[in-house]
């Protein structure tokens, strides 16, 4: 059995996990980052899905040297490449990555951060 990850692919190069879900998000008036983070997540893949309640992973980070550093929520969520057909927004595909394969990530050491708990959460839902 795999591990995935909904990924968009970034026009400018790179990939940052959204489907597990970290997304965009500025703040709408009364959106908690959690309601932002499934909307984005829906807008951006056409999945609509439980998300974790609490984030998984919090950075603060820059997406390109031009702009400053903002806080960075990932959630998780799980669904089935098999079953959740992926429907992106035209101007950014988004993609099922192999979370246990190499992949592209914007930011290096997502791979292994994302993998390692997506394995975590396999093998606890093996165990139920």
């Amino acid at each position: 059995m795999g591990v995935f990850a909904r990924l968009p692919e970034h026009p400018r190069g790179g990939s940052s996990l959204a489907g597990a879900g970290s997304a965009r998000w500025e703040g709408g008036a009364g959106e908690t980052p959690h309601e932002g983070a499934a909307r984005e997540l829906a807008e951006e893949t056409g999945l609509v899905l439980d998300i974790a309640a609490a984030p998984v992973f919090a950075a603060v980070r820059s997406y390109r040297d031009d702009l400053p550093p903002t806080l960075n929520l990932s959630y998780w969520s799980v669904a089935s490449p098999a079953k959740d057909r992926l429907v992106p927004e035209a101007d950014q595909p988004a993609l099922w990555v192999d979370v246990g394969s190499a992949w592209r990530t914007y930011h290096a050491d997502d791979a292994q951060v994302i993998s390692g708990f997506a394995e975590r959460k396999r093998c606890e839902r093996r165990d139920l």
